[in-house]
């Protein structure tokens, strides 16, 4: 029986029976007792040393002092959890399908319960001794995206069990928070496109933008859509990448290894760059963010300022650990026009290419036809008669050309050899 009945139980057997409270336990053992929910550590019954025991004591008491303490703070959520579980669902100790399932899982993940993958990457690593006896590093080294995988769980469950209300009570509401980065994989199918050159990212949000212009509503469906419901508020705020699993799937090896590398590839970057604020939130982002809410900025390359928080509010956000949804617009429009000026340019590139070569074979048609792409463009004839030369000349010849007059002395010794 559950923890209280038991107790109570006890509690009535003693009145009734007028023993001790010890007593009653000891009379009722063998007719009923607590349900197992409670963490036990019976590695401490074990003989150390023993032949087939470990041997090494300072691994052993770090390890299992380790355990004890993960024991001693999980177990009262272990045991109200799966209460909570059994009275909203039924029996623990039973499969589940839908959100059943779902929560199950989530309190067996939490109380540190291996899933069938874990339990066979577990398997393997504990057979490789440099591994097995891992500190803090090797246990989350190569792991990535744990609760964003627990939600694809929970779609996939849906998909298959669920019926229309279901799906409708958890796929709306998430949508609406997620917008379009709440389509599970999306970043794998913008990889995929970026193979044969398309980023259909930035000429979607291109078009978007363009499209909502200065209405207001046109502006707030394209902010729902992108950034989610939340950014529609008085105080927008971005949580459509917290929400979405739109990369829950790596697409990148530094991802890929997961958070002890990332960090540690993240801190030496902004170390690198002299930015101290962020290279403590890439170790604490709790810190972090408190930081970046005083300085009420943050800092990209060379020191330059990447974003500013004007507002009050924007740094609470910041500093809570939320995306402002000043911020994200800024940044993609900052990414959009961006690519927008390198299509610009190799256009440009194409337009005079066309043009030259045009020219080189006497095409009158093709030539006229290059010319006014050149007029659309607003290229100078300048441009086009310093690209004429440029194709003439060797890669040295074109590398020093390009040496500034004030720095031309210092290549002399490196000119002279031939």
């Amino acid at each position: 029986m559950g923890d209280m009945n038991y107790f109570k139980l006890s509690q009535k057997v003693s009145d009734d029976l007028e023993i001790s409270l010890d007593d009653a336990k000891e009379w009722l053992d063998g007719k009923v007792h607590m349900k197992n929910r409670h963490r036990f550590v019976g590695n401490f019954l074990q003989r150390k040393g023993a032949n087939g025991w470990e041997k090494d004591l300072d691994w052993v008491n770090q390890h299992y002092f380790n355990m004890v303490s993960r024991y001693v703070a999980m177990d009262p959520f272990k045991s109200k959890s799966i209460s909570t579980f059994e009275r909203l669902f039924g029996q623990y100790d039973k499969e589940y399908q839908g959100l059943a399932n779902y929560t199950k899982e989530y309190i067996n993940d939490v109380n540190g319960v291996p899933n069938e993958i874990e339990d066979a990457i577990n398997n393997s690593l504990n057979s490789n001794k440099y591994f097995r006896r891992g500190g803090p590093v090797s246990q989350v080294l190569l792991q990535f995206k744990k609760y964003p995988i627990k939600q694809m769980e929970l779609m996939v469950d849906l998909a298959k069990h669920g019926d229309i209300g279901q799906n409708a009570k958890f796929w709306v509401p998430y949508m609406l928070l997620s917008g379009i980065w709440g389509i599970p994989l999306l970043s794998i199918f913008k990889e995929v496109f970026g193979w044969f050159g398309w980023d259909w990212d930035d000429e979607a949000k291109k078009a978007m933008f363009e499209w909502a212009g200065k209405d207001e509503y046109r502006q707030a469906l394209v902010k729902t859509a992108w950034y989610g419901l939340l950014s529609n508020t008085a105080y927008g705020i971005d949580v459509s990448k917290r929400t979405g699993i739109g990369d829950a799937v790596p697409t990148s090896v530094k991802d890929m290894a997961g958070p002890v590398i990332g960090t540690i590839y993240q801190t030496a970057k902004e170390i690198s760059r002299g930015n101290g604020f962020e290279a403590v939130k890439a170790v604490s982002p709790g810190i972090g963010n408190i930081l970046v809410t005083a300085a009420g900025e943050i800092h990209g390359d060379r020191g330059r300022v990447k974003t500013k928080y004007e507002e009050m509010y924007e740094r609470i956000q910041k500093g809570l650990g939320f995306m402002p949804v000043s911020e994200s617009m800024a940044n993609d429009r900052d990414w959009v026009e961006n690519s927008m000026k390198r299509k610009i340019r190799d256009e440009v590139s194409d337009a005079i290419d066309d043009y030259l070569e045009a020219e080189a074979n006497k095409d009158t048609n093709a030539k006229q036809k290059s010319m006014k792409e050149l007029q659309r463009l607003k290229v100078s004839p300048k441009q086009v008669a310093n690209e004429r030369m440029q194709k003439q000349r060797t890669n040295l010849q074109r590398t020093e050309k390009s040496i500034p007059k004030k720095y031309r002395n210092e290549f002399t010794d490196i000119q002279q050899f031939k």
